[in-house]
């Protein structure tokens, strides 16, 4: 008899059943020009998965190039060079893509007459099957094991990149920026999330939650196990129209003086995104009118939240909403307070828990506490806060505490389900014991710390 010394042969990264038999490109190879780059990602795969994909992966490559044509040297040539042979020779995909045309007003960055154009609808078959696919191969890249079979995926679209948290997100550029991933993950677990850009002109990114049981004891009514879906991050959030009585209460947690109004968004060519304030102060320079400040109201399914907002009120008195966001509004809601004024200082948003899940109210404790720690830092730039060493942990450390709260109730978390930390314990016995005093504790270490060495930085 032999030696049994024999090696296992990994198994599928995709199916995570069948044994590999080939290594797969993550992303696909045919979507980067040639020559190939010499840091490509490639994964286990069997011969069925790998070959399953060469349909969505050139159709991919297809819109792909259509979308980034006008993005860097890069982007136009992948659609000369990549994109119009295969379309060429494709003439079911060239109907397609020609019934699919519309035309459109494009506005250039640097103010000139709008000029007219060409729209083509995303393939959204094959987009969600390639963003499906680079994430599980990607998890396997960093992780070393392949996501089980339960484990959800809920592929999303952006129009521009989400903010990038790099105190808990890690960051990976493969073919010199051609493609760009940020990721984080939920230690002892396959929850995380994953953000891509394609040619710095398309934007996607998942979300991957696992499946966790309800712990038998202490069983309730109430409790049931984690949901087997996500919902979307950001399609489920909304600014509301009509006022309810949580609006109210909100109002008057926030010591409203004004009624909400429904301002129209009508977002600026050269308006960045989430950049209110500065985007206002520039609609101020180019055409007068006055910046009007006050509150932005949302509403997702765990909370209501008023977050600090500026609108430009033109000078026929009308308010608009010039501000660009990840989510498209046609309007928002909006509270005027002629009590603030900015002036580069870091504010907080006002929440309230919407649900009768008590896990809210300590997400909302943790956001709180977690934009305390900011606001000891100071605004450099637009975009860039000094934050004191002796912070800079906590704010790490709340940082992922906010994405564990976050994926949990995303994923319906309560009391009795099993904690974010995924140990034998349900959320009310392990950390719905002990957050809120922690987070009291957090705050006296560090508010001493900022009375010690804060005159010094």
């Amino acid at each position: 008899m032999k030696n049994g010394n024999r090696k296992i042969k990994e198994l599928c990264c995709y199916c995570n059943e069948e044994p590999a038999s080939t290594r797969d490109h993550v992303p696909p190879k045919g979507i980067f020009n040639k020559p190939r780059p010499s840091d490509l990602i490639t994964v286990p795969a069997c011969l069925k998965c790998n070959q399953g994909a060469s349909v969505h992966d050139e159709r991919f490559k297809v819109y792909l190039g259509l979308h980034v044509a006008r993005f860097r040297n890069e982007g136009e040539r992948l659609f000369k060079e990549r994109v119009l042979p295969s379309v060429r020779h494709n003439q079911e995909l060239k109907r397609k893509i020609i019934e699919s045309m519309e035309h459109v007003t494009i506005l250039s960055h640097d103010g000139k007459a709008p000029e007219s154009g060409t729209s083509v609808l995303w393939d959204s078959e094959a987009h969600d099957s390639i963003i499906h696919r680079i994430t599980r191969g990607l998890f396997y890249h960093h992780f070393g094991s392949a996501l089980p079979k339960h484990a959800h995926i809920v592929i999303y679209w952006f129009k521009a990149l989400p903010e990038v948290d790099h105190t808990i997100m890690e960051t990976r550029t493969i073919a010199g920026g051609s493609f760009v991933y940020h990721f984080a993950k939920v230690e002892e677990s396959t929850d995380s999330m994953w953000f891509y850009e394609f040619y710095g002109g398309h934007f996607a990114g998942a979300m991957i939650h696992d499946e966790v049981p309800v712990e038998d004891e202490d069983e309730s009514e109430e409790s049931r196990p984690i949901a087997k879906t996500i919902p979307p991050i950001h399609s489920s959030i909304i600014s509301p129209s009509t006022i309810d009585s949580y609006i109210e209460k909100l109002l008057d947690k926030m010591g409203a003086e004004y009624e909400p109004e429904i301002v129209p968004v009508q977002p600026e060519y050269y308006a960045k995104i989430d950049s209110c304030f500065y985007n206002v102060q520039e609609k101020v320079k180019r055409e007068g009118g006055i910046i009007h400040y006050g509150w932005a109201i949302f509403k997702s399914p765990n909370m209501y939240e008023a977050e600090r907002h500026a609108v430009w009120e033109s000078p026929d008195g009308s308010l608009i909403d010039i501000t660009p966001r990840v989510i498209d509004f046609s309007t928002v809601m909006f509270v005027s307070d002629n009590n603030f004024v900015f002036n580069g200082q870091l504010t907080d948003n006002i929440r309230i828990n919407a649900t009768k899940n008590l896990v809210v109210d300590d997400f909302i404790l943790v956001n709180e506490a977690c934009t305390r720690f900011y606001m000891l830092g100071k605004r450099e730039e637009q975009f860039k806060i000094s934050i004191p060493a002796y912070v800079a942990p906590y704010i790490r450390e709340y940082e992922k505490l906010k994405s564990n709260y976050q994926v949990y109730l995303n994923a319906n978390g309560n009391m009795s389900s099993i904690c974010f930390c995924h140990g034998r314990k349900n959320y009310k016995n392990c950390h719905g014991q002990i957050i809120r005093q922690k987070i009291q504790e957090d705050l006296r270490t560090v508010n001493a710390l900022h009375q010690k060495f804060g005159s010094k930085s």
